[in-house]
């Protein structure tokens, strides 16, 4: 076995991982819907540790998919990557693979950026929650399509 397929092993399963518990924490999450701003604010402890456990794992998951696995999966499949190429120039790879649509991943590294404010508007905050909910599958999908 070389070595980025050794890796990509230990963050698929990473990514697995995380994957399980915010396909978990995202039917929990589902159980409180429609969700609108004076529902958020009112959520009890335990509704609360489902959302911390989404926001939680949707972050790890999109951060180990696009720091680790994405990495991995190049190397390990020789695909031909720019000596000096760039997250974006990786992306477009990808997307010429048919791991994911470089634009939705964009998205999703712009929610996953906006998960990790606490903003006081309770409005915001469930603008993004459910930006992050909605996109969450296609998270999942892209680790399945790695796998």
């Amino acid at each position: 076995m070389t070595v980025a397929i050794e890796a990509l092993a230990g963050a698929l399963w990473e990514c697995g991982r995380h994957a399980r518990y915010l396909a978990s924490a995202s039917r929990a999450l589902g159980q409180l819907s429609p969700m609108d701003a004076h529902r958020l604010e009112s959520l009890t402890d335990d509704e609360i540790s489902s959302v911390d456990q989404f926001i939680f794992r949707y972050c790890c998951l999109q951060d180990a998919l696009g720091q680790k696995v994405f990495k991995y999966l190049l190397e390990a499949t020789g695909e031909p990557v720019p000596a000096v190429a760039t997250f974006i120039d990786r992306l477009h790879v990808l997307e010429r693979m048919n791991i994911l649509d470089a634009t939705e991943w964009e998205r999703t590294r712009i929610i996953r950026n906006r998960l990790v404010h606490e903003y006081p508007d309770a409005e915001k905050r469930r603008q993004v929650l459910q930006a992050a909910l909605d996109s969450a599958p296609m998270l999942i999908a892209v680790l399945a399509q790695v796998e």
